[in-house]
């Protein structure tokens, strides 16, 4: 609602009455945020997105973790809100890793014990559930960013990460403008998984070799997306027994022939 502000200028306020100049042609594509929290990149198509490193606040308010919490947020795909615990699917997690001790309940970040930061890059240690502690390290790329996460656990976990959502092909109100129906493509594999239409991509890949990182399309439940009313989500998804592991992953995503 900030962008409404300038309604109650007045007419003769140099927002109004000053000449329009050309966009800054700005250099490099990394942008520090000066709160050590977070950092922006942007493509030539426009996509702008952030990496983030999480949040320690002692306020909770609705769906908190989803607006604050999340690696990454994008100017083109959005972000998800989960709508409840009990799986991957109700969970809906775009930008993030959960992981599951018994299968019936699911943990992502929601706070952030400590972070980091430099030019290109956040990091963050953060606790999903008792017993389980990692580290994440958030890195820009030329396309998107690299996830390494380094992780503790006492528990054997499941886990399940993921990239940034794109509408599902076979729900499309609202969505008419992308096109997902026309041109809908995915592969997935061991490592791997991707999905793309006529005007987006969104792919995950495992940097390590890690062949039991299998991947996947995950559809969450309908209505968790800010911006389409059905999704699909490209993860990565494992088992872990007690002990110290590294998961490695890359993200990309972009706009197509823009």
């Amino acid at each position: 609602f900030k962008a409404f502000l300038p309604l109650a200028l007045d007419a003769k306020h140099p927002f109004w009455t000053a000449d329009e100049e050309p966009m800054p042609n700005l250099k490099g594509r990394a942008v520090p945020v000066p709160d050590g929290k977070k950092v922006l990149g942007r493509s030539p198509s426009g996509h702008a997105w952030m990496l983030n490193a999480g949040h320690n606040m002692t306020w909770q308010g609705r769906a908190f973790c989803d607006k604050y919490a999340r690696f990454a947020y994008s100017s083109v795909f959005g972000f998800s809100t989960s709508l409840d615990a009990c799986s991957p699917a109700a969970m809906a997690p775009d930008s993030s890793l959960i992981v599951s001790i018994d299968a019936k309940q699911w943990f992502g970040r929601r706070e952030t014990d400590h972070y980091r930061s430099g030019r290109n890059w956040v990091e963050s240690a953060w606790s999903p559930c008792p017993g389980v502690r990692v580290v994440t390290h958030l890195i820009l790329t030329d396309e998107g960013h690299r996830r390494h996460h380094q992780i503790e656990t006492e528990h054997e976990i499941e886990y399940v990460e993921g990239g940034f959502a794109m509408p599902r092909p076979d729900e499309i109100l609202g969505c008419q403008e992308l096109n997902p129906a026309e041109g809908f493509h995915s592969r997935c594999g061991a490592g791997f998984a991707e999905v793309r239409n006529e005007s987006l991509y969104s792919i995950i890949r495992d940097c390590r070799g890690e062949q039991d990182r299998e991947g996947q399309l995950l559809e969450p439940w309908a209505n968790t997306h800010l911006l389409y009313p059905a999704t699909v989500i490209p993860i990565l998804k494992g088992r872990l027994n007690p002990g110290t592991h590294t998961l490695e992953c890359e993200v990309i995503s972009d706009r197509i022939n823009v």
